[in-house]
């Protein structure tokens, strides 16, 4: 990645921790660039950290140092907000738009299902939602609109300043730079977590572990949790519909996909997704069960209709759509053809006593 972006980068969490400082009471130190620490503010310099936050030290502001509490920034200096790997950075910032992938089109197929899958599940009054790995903040705008507070906790910067700028009088939206597997939230601040991203990208089950126990320490006893994962068989079913079986270097990727889940696109070729995991129906319980959540369900999210990209002209007709949406409905909680969507998500909750 070029110098200069990084420092952009760099630079953009340095201005987005003033906000924070008359809020909390606590300033987290970014990386190297830091050199001057101010009641009001940084002033950046030298070359850009290496990693996106190293919360190092901590400094009450005068204003503000009431407000900090002992617990909330112990909590903020556990440690640092690792780097993505730089393929997965890259494919989010140079190769796809992820709010404009799910909000345009047929793509609307994943947004519509999802709302479909939750908000059953987020009823109550308005509630207080952090979205981990809430990228451009695509589900937290709809959220919003529901009339629930939306947290936004997203590993790239650029995703995080397009979240807040979806901020308005009638969304209540905030958003962080932030790693799911060590979430700077005290314990028990929300009413719900939806984590619809992070565990695509952490390959390594153990890490995949900690970030639901995360998810689980945040939420207060009995809320729910939304949890996505990338099917075992998508790039399977992707690569037929697309035409890419085809080609023999796809072909190897698949195979490896479906021998342990681990996806890798070696050559970045464009549109075979990049450094993932992909998981078996069964597997994501199991790991939801293992980060002591009580689990209610695991549903497909699209179903076929996801893989025949023909339906896109009947997505833009009413009754098209009607129509399309059903045939996900009448099979998302069907055992044996889970793995058939693209998608899935597991409804959970933390134990009301645990």
């Amino acid at each position: 990645m070029p110098s200069a972006r990084r420092a952009d980068r760099a630079h953009f969490e340095i201005r987005s921790l003033r906000a924070e400082i008359e809020r909390y009471g606590c300033l987290i130190v970014v990386g190297t660039s830091v050199r001057d620490v101010r009641s009001d503010g940084v002033t950046a310099s030298g070359p850009p950290s290496t990693t996106w936050i190293v919360p190092s030290l901590r400094y009450p502001t005068t204003a503000a140092a009431s407000k900090c509490s002992a617990s909330f920034c112990r909590r903020r200096t556990v440690g640092a907000v690792e780097q993505l790997p730089e393929e997965i950075a890259q494919h989010y910032e140079e190769e796809i738009d992820e709010g404009l992938r799910i909000t345009e089109g047929f793509g609307q197929l994943e947004l519509v299902r999802t709302q479909e899958v939750i908000r059953p599940h987020l009823s109550g009054g308005p509630l207080s939602i952090i979205d981990i790995g809430g990228g451009t903040g695509a589900h937290a705008a709809w959220l919003a609109e529901d009339g629930h507070a939306v947290h936004v906790i997203d590993p790239v910067p650029r995703h995080v300043k397009n979240a807040r700028e979806l901020s308005n009088r009638h969304r209540q939206i905030t958003a962080e730079v932030g790693d799911a597997r060590q979430l700077r939230a005290d314990d028990e601040t929300f009413d719900a977590a939806v984590v619809l991203g992070p565990l695509y990208h952490l390959t390594d089950r153990e890490e995949r572990l900690t970030a639901l126990r995360e998810a689980r320490r945040v939420v207060r006893p009995g809320g729910k949790l939304f949890v996505a994962a990338v099917s075992r068989f998508a790039s399977l079913f992707y690569g037929l519909a697309r035409e890419f079986l085809f080609d023999p270097n796809f072909r190897r990727i698949v195979e490896g996909d479906l021998a342990d889940g681990q996806h890798r696109n070696p050559e970045r070729r464009p549109h075979w997704f990049t450094t993932a995991y992909f998981h078996h129906p069964g597997e994501l319980r199991h790991e939801a069960e293992a980060a002591e959540l009580d689990v209610i369900g695991v549903v497909g999210v699209e179903g076929l209709a996801g893989w025949l990209p023909h339906l896109a002209a009947r997505w833009t007709d009413p009754h098209g759509r009607e129509a399309i949406l059903y045939a996900a409905q009448a099979i998302e909680d069907e055992p044996t053809l889970l793995g058939l969507s693209a998608h899935l998500i597991l409804i959970a909750q933390r134990p009301p006593n645990g």
